[in-house]
């Protein structure tokens, strides 16, 4: 949807039926209607679209204000023929509203105007990953810190039972602050949840194979894959930052082949970046799901023992699925169960010592209120 196309690959077909009310209103709803909507439009008597910003074969992107609030933002408008765009857009507005972290894309609102389904998203103005490896050379610090902060990305949605399934240089957005440029992870609409981590979000299941071709991890042809899949793509994304092309070019049969087939080309033989990255590429791309890194966490770590991120950006990908545990935990007033998920987490990453001792206080002052 980011000015960006989404290839379909093999023979689609039909998916899950829906069961959730918002669904089951798409399926039932009249004949497909023409498109309204347009700069000047408001929805939802708030959103006031002020400028098209994409525009793709099942909807559309605006700039918009928000009248309520006053703030900018960006609205995406799925088209009332796609009955699938626009579930996948609500899949969208589920998880992104459920998450919150610097790296993914929130999401603000969505609802239903003029047949339409819509999302409303912070308005980041920009480019994309895959604009900014098209234009002046990335040197391979820059892009080693931009994957760092996909895999972190990664890594978050992984720990609540979320597979990306789509992940590729065009849905990571670049958000300049007063640190720098901050990659931003976007588009879910095509996420498996494997389990119910997320509030009523049903685990999601589909017998299409669906992704952008050149990114597509080789086993995603035969299953929906796993998160092994996206440390696959995330390798991807990693080999386009540093060279500028993908690791297999052709048309669409010659690239699933190479997928399937053909080991990727070193990246210091296309760049003049480190060896070091020839063997994490390799890994990353393995043909097999068993002989790659087996989280983007053990991914992450072997990229920052090549590329030495800022110490500021550096955040943790281990024990992220331990803190999720004890998070909830938290939130259910289970302290104990909180601490054990704590120490866990403690224990892959000495990071999250200040959660486990936040959470040793918190329990102390209660035992004490208790006496």
């Amino acid at each position: 949807m980011w000015g960006c196309r989404t290839f379909l690959t093999a023979t689609e077909q039909m998916e899950s039926p829906p069961t959730n009310p918002e669904d089951l209103l798409l399926a039932a709803s009249g004949p497909p209607q023409p498109a309204r909507n347009r700069t000047g439009d408001l929805l939802a008597g708030r959103y006031e679209l002020l400028e098209l910003l994409a525009r793709g074969g099942s909807g559309s992107v605006f700039k918009a204000r928000d009248r309520r609030l006053g703030r900018p933002v960006a609205i995406k408008i799925a088209y009332p023929r796609d009955s699938k765009q626009r579930a996948r857009l609500i899949r969208e507005a589920r998880i992104g509203a459920q998450l919150s972290h610097p790296y993914l894309m929130e999401v603000h609102d969505h609802g239903f105007e003029n047949e339409c389904v819509y999302i409303v998203m912070p308005l980041i103005m920009g480019p994309t990953l895959r604009a900014r490896v098209n234009g002046a050379p990335l040197p391979w610090q820059t892009a080693g810190v931009f994957v760092h902060q996909l895999l972190v990305a990664l890594a978050v949605l992984h720990s609540v039972g979320v597979i990306h399934r789509d992940v590729k240089s065009e849905n990571c957005l670049l958000r300049h602050d007063i640190s720098g440029d901050r990659l931003i992870l976007a588009d879910f609409g095509l996420a498996r949840v494997d389990r119910t981590a997320l509030c009523d979000l049903p685990a999601h299941q589909t017998s299409q194979v669906i992704a952008s071709i050149g990114y597509m991890a080789p086993e995603r042809m035969d299953s929906h894959g796993d998160a092994r899949s996206d440390v696959y793509s995330a390798g991807v994304v990693l080999f386009e930052a540093l060279t500028r092309e993908l690791p297999f070019r052709g048309q669409p049969d010659e690239v699933l082949w190479q997928h399937g087939h053909e080991p990727p080309p070193p990246p210091s033989s296309m760049a003049d970046v480190p060896r070091e990255f020839d063997a994490l590429i390799a890994r990353a791309l393995a043909k097999d799901p068993r002989d790659r890194f087996q989280s983007v966490g053990a991914f992450d770590a072997a990229l920052l023992r090549v590329v030495k991120v800022p110490q500021v950006e550096v955040m943790p990908t281990a024990g992220v699925e331990e803190v999720s545990r004890a998070l909830f935990a938290w939130e259910q007033c289970d302290v104990t169960s909180a601490l054990v998920e704590a120490r866990k987490a403690e224990v892959c990453d000495r990071r999250w010592r200040c959660l486990r001792e936040l959470i040793e206080v918190v329990r102390a002052a209660e035992g004490a209120a208790s006496v």
